[in-house]
């Protein structure tokens, strides 16, 4: 998407993911985390326009009629704002909303007005924090409308994205107005003490994260206060949050939690949230711990501070029953491996180290995921379909480097050594597609095969591959792992490459190929373990094969998944490998250097839904995976010969036919799946002679042989001569 003339044009830029409205990585709205590189920006899927830093604000309404009476009331004609020539506007494509860019040099902090539960009018800039705000920038997908949001202007002549005019006075005045409004006397402080984490835990049991964004901030507004602003009761709200349809994300709460004032002289509580009613914690008294003694008030806060630090750190994954760490990216194997990492960060209490197993088990606050996934691009968490997975994947991606005049030359040197620019071009497409848009899975596959070694296939489907994404998440798999029944391999790998693929046989090829269709096809895959249950994961990996030979894997006409290729340049002479490997691949710049030649291809044209190019190899490959009895029959049709010199044969036939040459005999139901098909097209008839009956296919002239008699079909089978056919045989 363009994004990058926004950067030069110099706006500061965040990513905004595919099918969402907002940035979902935490700290986002920091200036340190701002995107001003303009190669970058053209590589977002979705990119947010961060007005603190930029000098610019937005005023959002989400329901015309009522912002226009709210803004009549402070002397704002809001119609003629957006009738305005000169106004910029930007549109979702939603009717009743509209939104208005201006130029603003200082930032103001921002201020939504909810003018009912439903109608809000959004005056957006900075955070109380003095972070930015941010607005979703044209041409970025709309999540709901699934169309790009796109630019307003009120006179294309006069109006510019790249000079937003100044905002109104009067515009500027109503916000003031709301940024200064007197605050309401401070309420007699409270002499309830605020609740522990286990009673506001029980609360928000009972309470509806999807509620409207005003009852949503009020609460956690209250759980703020009862808990102290603390880590935990960010843990705790965010697990909460994350149970409605209506969460984006860690990053939104985490965001809206610290603008909240630890120090507000009439702050919203739990009592005053449900009604003005303190709130009767005898209900609590089972799970609320006593007041520590005076002289065990120390060890209470240690082992409150551990309990933390794992709740904040671990993640129970339900299908595994084991415990992931957010920090490493791995499952620990046992109670015995949290033991063993965490003991001794534990601190010591009456002399022993607290037990993390223990504190974890006794944790209510723990949090807990169905699986363990895999998703370049995401934090530690995320979810997908409706299921929330720990994330395998750690952010290792080389920093892009500008190539050297003979890093490009050699690079350009490699890829034409592939013949084929078709196939070329969609190769380098294909795996710029995995750095520009990651986490999104391609439907197909290149497969290279080549009689000749060390002429590159290798390099481009292993070597290449593992340099984008990192070793760590490149997994070379043998034709002998490929035939295990076990497979969790597959949970934390973006690449993976198929080496020497081919099995042995042609049944064993076809069961190979049965595994990879998933790998290649769907969107989940099945993840066996051995020792542990199975488990179905988002299928996140793109998948590449190199062989030695011309039917590596079994190909049918309308197989869309494998893109094929035959590496016919010849084996690279000792000085080409050194310049290829030596001086570019095998140094510390070549990633980066590959990272950036793909993040500056055009993705134009390419689909990952769609098939690979139809090259000539692959047609061959068809040809060449095709079963050994189909291809002695469709020629011996082809030439008439064989059971194929008359029009009628008979199952017997066809079967003795195949065993004279291949030595192996077809069952009789195979005969009939073949005899129905292309190119035969057989029509049956069973025929009754000499007290018995047998099957025969007609293969041509089928109109006349099926209503000729049994007795002279029978004949016609049993003479050798043509002239006892009962047809003119001229007019065959």
């Amino acid at each position: 998407m363009p994004f990058g003339p926004y950067v030069k044009h110099g706006w500061v830029l965040c990513s905004i993911a595919r099918g969402s409205k907002g940035p979902l990585t935490a700290g986002w709205n920091l200036r340190v985390n701002g995107i001003t590189d303009a190669e970058v920006a053209e590589c977002l899927d979705g990119a947010g326009l961060m007005h603190a830093y930029s000098g610019t604000c937005a005023i959002d309404v989400d329901d015309m009629p009522k912002a226009i009476e709210w803004c009549a009331a402070r002397g704002v004609d809001l119609p003629a704002l957006f009738a305005a020539p000169d106004s910029v506007q930007i549109s979702s494509g939603k009717k009743g909303h509209g939104k208005l860019l201006y130029a603003l040099p200082v930032p103001m902090r921002g201020k939504q007005v909810s003018i009912d539960k439903q109608a809000t009018i959004d005056f957006r800039c900075a955070t109380a924090t003095d972070a930015s705000q941010q607005d979703v920038l044209p041409p970025s997908m709309h999540p709901e409308t699934l169309k790009p949001y796109g630019w307003l202007l009120g006179d294309p002549l006069v109006a510019d994205w790249t000079a937003l005019p100044p905002l109104p006075a009067a515009l500027r005045a109503a916000w003031e107005g709301l940024l200064t409004k007197p605050a309401p006397e401070p309420k007699a402080a409270s002499t309830t003490p605020p609740l522990g984490l286990e009673a506001v835990q029980a609360i928000l049991a009972t309470a509806d994260p999807d509620a409207d964004r005003e009852t949503w901030l009020k609460l956690l507004a209250a759980v703020h206060h009862e808990t102290g602003g603390s880590a935990a009761g960010l843990d705790l709200a965010d697990a909460w949050s994350a149970r409605g349809k209506k969460y984006v994300g860690r990053a939104d709460v985490e965001t809206r939690w610290r603008s909240f004032n630890p120090n507000h002289p009439n702050p919203v509580t739990l009592a005053s949230f449900l009604g003005e009613t303190p709130v009767d914690e005898s209900e609590f008294t089972s799970v609320v711990e006593a007041p520590p003694a005076p002289d065990t008030r120390q060890s209470q806060e240690q082992k409150a501070n551990a309990k933390r630090e794992l709740e904040s750190r671990l993640v129970y994954v339900r299908t595994v029953d084991r415990y992931f760490d957010k920090e490493t990216r791995d499952v620990l194997a046992s109670d015995h491996a949290i033991a063993h990492r965490f003991s001794p960060l534990m601190p010591k209490v009456r002399g022993s180290r607290l037990d993390p197993v223990k504190l974890l088990k006794e944790s209510p606050l723990r949090r807990s995921v169905d699986a363990v996934g895999f998703h370049p691009g995401e934090g530690a968490i995320f979810t997908a379909n409706g299921d929330n997975y720990a994330n395998y994947y750690r952010p290792r991606i080389a920093l892009p480097l500008e190539p050297t005049a003979r890093e490009r030359d050699t690079l350009d040197w490699l890829f034409n050594r592939i013949g084929d620019t078709t196939f070329q071009a969609w190769l380098i497409q294909f795996l710029a597609h995995v750095i520009q848009r990651p986490g999104i899975k391609i439907f197909s596959a290149p497969l290279i095969w080549s009689e000749i070694y060390g002429n590159g296939k290798s390099t481009f489907l292993r070597v290449i591959p593992s340099l984008l994404v990192g070793a760590e998440y490149s997994e070379e798999v043998p034709g002998t792992l490929l035939e295990s029944n076990f497979n969790d391999y597959l949970a934390r790998a973006w690449h993976v490459n198929l080496t020497e693929f081919r099995a042995v046989t042609a049944a064993g090829r076809r069961d190979i190929a049965a595994k990879l269709r998933p790998w290649i096809a769907e969107g989940s895959v099945s993840i066996h373990p051995k020792g542990l249950p199975a488990y179905t994961i988002p299928n996140r990996f793109f998948l590449t094969a190199t062989s030695n030979d011309a039917d590596a894997t079994p190909l049918e006409e309308g197989d869309r998944r494998w893109g094929v290729y035959e590496m016919k340049a010849p084996r690279m002479t000792e000085s080409e490998g050194t310049a290829l490997y030596t001086d570019f691949l095998h140094t510390e710049r070549a990633a980066g250097v590959l990272r950036h030649f793909f993040l500056n291809q055009s993705l134009t044209g390419f689909n990952p839904a769609a098939g690979p190019p139809n090259t000539k190899a692959r047609t061959e490959m068809i040809e060449a995976s095709t079963a050994p009895d189909v291809e002695l029959l469709r020629t011996a049709f082809e030439e008439c010969k064989g059971p194929f010199v008359r029009d009628v044969c008979t199952n017997e036939d066809v079967q003795n036919y195949v065993f004279q040459h291949l030595k192996y005999r077809p069952g009789a139901a195979r005969v009939g799946r073949l005899m129905r098909g292309h190119p035969f097209d057989g029509r049956n008839r069973v025929v009754r002679a000499g007290g018995g009956s047998f099957r025969v296919w007609i293969i041509r002239n089928q109109d006349t042989w099926a209503t000729t008699s049994e007795r002279q079909i029978a004949n016609y089978l049993m003479n050798d001569e043509i002239n006892s056919l009962p047809i003119d045989p001229l007019a065959m």
